[in-house]
């Protein structure tokens, strides 16, 4: 009995082993298994991860190409609405010049038309520019000066400020040339130098009031204009030599444009050589065709063509 007791106390101890063996065999199954759908599920993630990362890449990408492309747009509309407006400006300031500068421009049209049509010069041996402006410097600071009408020829450069006063105009006058009238130089002048030339200008006043009528002559005084335009002249020989130093050839021209009679009309006093001074369109017009027909030719039509985009361009940003 005792033997059977102890066979099956056996048999109880093995079976448990068995069981157990079995049982931990299955955990361990269970965890190898666990640990490769673990292993298995982080590439996965991580494989998951790397194409997220790939479209998201692609997809900033595509954004940022296509911003990019939005900026160069609207840059090329702001680019040419700014030209617009540049160009609206400049149209303004052309119909905003005076009557006098818009007369003499159909004089230099005019004369151009007859020195082609007389066979002297070719389409483009004579350039006229109106209403430009040329930078300079002074004390390192940029300015600009107006030019009225720029001529480029084969002869030369030619600089022309009109002026279209009324009145008797006395240019270039110095108080030795006033002589009894030098008072009228130094009340207006009063540091002004013997041989420093002014311009005055007479016009005539008709004043009627209750009791009688006056004549009044009233006398005017404006920025020496011989000065102003030879100033001119020098800037843009200055500007151009920057360019090419055979541009340096710039003539300056002082024009009077106001029709002459018995209340209007010019009297030169001035002693300088530059500017050269007219005050009709017949002595404008027969300097120029003397230019052509005495003086040899500077410039090849190809430099006035230069010359012509040089003073464009900077005129596209002033």
């Amino acid at each position: 009995m005792a033997i059977l007791y102890i066979t099956l106390i056996i048999l109880l101890g093995v079976g448990c082993i068995y069981f157990y063996n079995q049982l931990r065999k299955k955990q361990k199954r269970y965890s190898d298994e666990l640990i490769k759908a673990q292993t298995e599920a982080a590439v996965s993630i991580a494989a998951k991860e790397e194409v997220y990362e790939s479209e998201k890449k692609q997809v900033i990408l595509q954004q940022e190409e296509y911003y990019n492309e939005l900026i160069k747009k609207i840059n090329q509309q702001h680019q040419l609405e700014i030209i617009k407006s540049n160009k609206y400006i400049k149209s303004l300031e052309q119909f905003s010049r005076n009557r006098g500068e818009v007369l003499t421009h159909k004089i230099l049209t005019a004369l151009k038309a007859n020195l082609i049509l007389q066979g002297k010069i070719k389409e483009d041996e004579m350039i006229i520019l109106g209403n430009i402006f040329v930078p300079y410097t002074f004390n390192d600071e940029v300015r600009t000066r107006q030019i009225d009408h720029l001529i480029l020829m084969t002869t030369g450069i030619y600089v022309i400020e009109t002026k279209y006063w009324r009145g008797k105009i006395l240019y270039g006058l110095t108080t030795e040339k006033a002589k009894d009238f030098a008072f009228l130089l130094t009340s207006l002048f009063p540091n002004i130098q013997k041989d420093q030339e002014q311009t005055l200008v007479f016009v005539k006043n008709q004043n009627n009031d209750a009791e009688e009528s006056k004549l009044e002559m009233k006398a005017l005084t404006y920025d020496n204009p011989g000065q102003q335009v030879t100033r001119t002249a020098i800037a843009l020989k200055n500007y151009l030599e920057k360019h090419n130093k055979k541009y340096n050839f710039v003539t300056s021209i002082l024009y009077f444009g106001y029709p002459s009679d018995e209340e209007n009309n010019v009297t030169d006093y001035s002693s300088k050589s530059n500017p050269k001074c007219f005050s009709n369109k017949e002595n404008l017009c027969a300097y120029f065709e003397k230019q052509i027909n005495e003086r040899k030719s500077k410039y090849t039509s190809r430099d006035l063509t230069e010359i012509k985009k040089v003073i464009e361009d900077i005129n596209y940003f002033i």
